[in-house]
């Protein structure tokens, strides 16, 4: 996109036009994510290491960066080793409510919104920010000040009601949810949720469900705000100002739900009982094709090769990853206690297991970090952004938003995915295999 907006540039100086109208009319915000990759693992200096090797193979890419940031004016490069860009949106770049530029000495505030160059854009809607994803030719037209075309698309309701039961979490939610809205039928359509339910959902709740959006077909899966959502934006440090004013203007426009706010009615609504969520695991190919926990050991049937002393349902790849899950507290805390039982209790990894901690935001690393969590998990092999060579894999258990077919098992394994908050590892146990 960036290298469009620039030879766009030079093209209109070369004929002699005006090249201050190449320029982005609108915040342009770029998060340089999903570029790290793990040489270094298991120490202590992992992450930086990492890091300074990413520097080396993409110089030229983020010098590059730095040139355009500087050549358009609006551009805000957010640097490599910062967090991934969804999660930054929620905690640092969103607004919830905006003003434009002064007009006659006075500002006009209006709901924020965001149009995202990946499909999961929509983990901001759990913030009550309007967003979704859109290709690179739609995403370099709004930034030039076009308008996007679309059809209002219908929008189906889903009232929650309920509250989660302890252990499990808004993840376990996102896949039961995703199995009903698929039957429902929900692409080319927004998903808005409603109900008393929604009292139990923190924001990052909320956000980990909205991440889910495209897996379950729908162009946006919006949360309304309410006082969870200033509450989150005061959390995440937003000055004060910023929060009174969204605040204000959400209640002028009663757009602020408070219990005594009426429900909005859909002309199709569905409903979805928290109480009755289990814990569950995605798999083995697609996140609608679920299990519940105690199912998992039955599924792991024979599916790999018997090669390097390895069995049938061994877990190989044990990684804490992705915006949706490294951006809920509650999911980073439980790991941390369950890492911390286990090494109470004397249990380590297996050396064909691979171990990967790479946290969304610096938020995450440092709430592992204050709440004394990160020193078990650096037992246990989850150094920040390291991990351990594997072998080939027979079965994979991650903690993250999604799975493809096949991804990245091929055809000689199963693909399992997780939310991290299993019980305390039992006595005695110092392996890890499906049927646990």
């Amino acid at each position: 996109m960036l290298a469009d907006l620039v030879t766009l540039a030079e093209t209109v100086a070369v004929t002699g036009g005006d090249v201050n109208r190449i320029a982005p009319r609108l915040r342009m915000d770029l998060v340089v994510d999903h570029a790290l990759e793990v040489d270094h693992a298991g120490t202590a200096d992992a992450a930086d290491r990492n890091l300074a090797r990413e520097l080396e193979r993409h110089g030229d890419r983020y010098r590059f960066l730095r040139w355009a940031q500087k050549r358009l004016p609006g551009l805000r490069v957010i640097p490599p080793g910062v967090g991934i860009c969804h999660q930054l949106n929620l905690e640092i770049l969103a607004d919830v409510v905006t003003t434009d530029s002064p007009r006659d000495g006075r500002r006009l505030a209006g709901f924020d919104s965001v149009l995202g160059t990946d499909s999961h854009t929509t983990m901001i809607n759990g913030l009550a920010v309007v967003g979704w994803g859109v290709g690179g030719i739609e995403a370099t037209a709004a930034a030039l000040g076009e308008p996007i075309v679309l059809r209002v698309p219908p929008v189906v309701g889903v009232r929650m009601t309920g509250r989660l039961s302890p252990g499990v979490l808004a993840a376990d939610t996102a896949l039961p949810l995703a199995t009903l809205l698929r039957a429902h039928g929900v692409v080319g359509k927004v998903v808005e949720f409603c109900g008393p339910g929604l009292a139990g959902l923190e924001v990052p709740d909320r956000a980990t469900i909205a991440n889910m959006a495209p897996e379950y077909g729908a162009t946006m899966a919006f949360f309304p705000a309410d006082r969870a959502t200033l509450a989150y934006l005061r959390t995440t440090g937003r000055p004060e100002h910023q929060v009174t004013l969204a605040e204000s203007f959400l209640t002028a426009q009663d757009m602020l739900v408070g219990p005594e706010s009426p429900e909005p009615e859909f002309a199709e609504t569905l409903e979805l009982d928290l109480s009755t969520v289990k814990r569950t695991v995605a798999g083995p190919s697609r996140p609608h094709q679920r299990l519940a926990l105690p199912e998992v050991p039955a599924s792991a049937g024979p599916v790999a090769t018997h090669d390097r002393g390895l069995r049938d349902g061994d877990v190989v790849i044990a990684a804490i990853t992705s915006c949706t899950n490294t951006s809920n507290p509650r999911a980073m805390v439980a790991a941390g206690l369950v890492a911390r039982n286990a090494v109470a209790r004397g249990l380590t990894v297996p050396p064909w297991v691979k171990t990967s901690l790479t946290p969304g935001s610096r938020a995450a690393s440092r709430l592992l970090r204050d709440t004394g969590l990160q020193p078990s998990l650096d037992r246990l092999g989850f150094q920040l952004a390291g991990g351990r060579r594997h072998r080939p894999d027979p079965f994979r258990r991650r903690k993250r938003s999604r799975t493809h077919r096949g991804e990245p098992g091929g055809d000689r394994g199963r693909v399992g995915l997780a939310a991290c908050r299993r019980s305390p590892p039992r006595p005695g146990r110092r392996g890890a295999d499906a049927k646990d």
